[in-house]
């Protein structure tokens, strides 16, 4: 997989990143960016979705050094499918002609030529995934709540460390994450940090205390260390 420069990827030893887990078979939903010549091996840039599937092979947490931003992203090897040349709207403007913000959202919309690529791999950000059809989730559908009890304790592997009192929380019905969030910062005081409803999970600063609380919580899948 090629990384772009000043781009630094960092392997997560997991097997899971919410619903999402390694040799899942998974689909773009909608527009990410655009994959370079580097990145695909085809000569112009491509549209990155919506669309094309593909199988999760890792985790990895990047980090982009110009913009101080670091997320966690999926590694997809994408299948030899139908891709669609694109550039952006800026490149194809007529010099001296006026846009509106609708004129360039529509822009940002279009597709261009079809273009047919063989396999490779890239990194998506897991909330632009789902699972495909073939994993037994309809298009767009979310899995079925998973049966009840206590959620799974989950700790970091080395060489990772876990951040001190920060929690990744992932629920048992992905249609309800928002609201159990809200409903445990509510009556637990707990501090909800960030909500990933496309990864039925959310991350929570907790004390020992509240962490006891959400351990005995059956809505609750699975209670996972913040890994650095």
């Amino acid at each position: 997989m090629w990384t772009p420069p000043g781009t630094e990827d960092r392997d997560l030893h997991v097997e899971s990143l919410g619903t999402l887990r390694v040799g899942s078979r998974v689909r773009l939903t909608k527009r990410d960016r655009a994959l370079d010549p580097e990145e695909t091996g085809h000569a112009t840039r491509v549209a990155y979705g919506p669309g094309q599937e593909g199988v999760i092979v890792r985790f990895v947490h990047r980090r982009i050094a110009r913009l101080d931003a670091e997320f966690d992203v999926a590694v997809v090897r994408w299948e030899p499918q139908e891709w669609y040349e694109w550039d952006a709207p800026i490149t194809r403007m007529t010099p001296g002609k006026a846009y509106t913000g609708e004129d360039i959202r529509r822009m940002n919309e279009q597709l261009g030529r079809p273009v047919r690529l063989e396999s490779f791999e890239a990194a998506a950000h897991p909330e632009l995934l789902r699972m495909a059809a073939e994993d037994g989730v309809a298009d767009g559908g979310a899995p079925a709540p998973r049966a009840g009890g206590k959620p799974k304790r989950s700790h970091c592997a080395p060489p990772l460390r876990a951040m001190p009192g920060v929690y990744v929380v992932f629920v048992r019905d992905a249609d309800r994450v928002e609201e159990i969030a809200e409903d445990l910062a509510r009556r637990h005081d707990a501090k909800i940090r960030r909500v990933w409803p496309a990864l039925a999970s959310f991350s929570v600063s907790a004390s020992p205390a509240q962490l006891s609380v959400l351990a005995d919580d059956e809505r609750l899948r699975e209670i996972s260390d913040n890994c650095m």
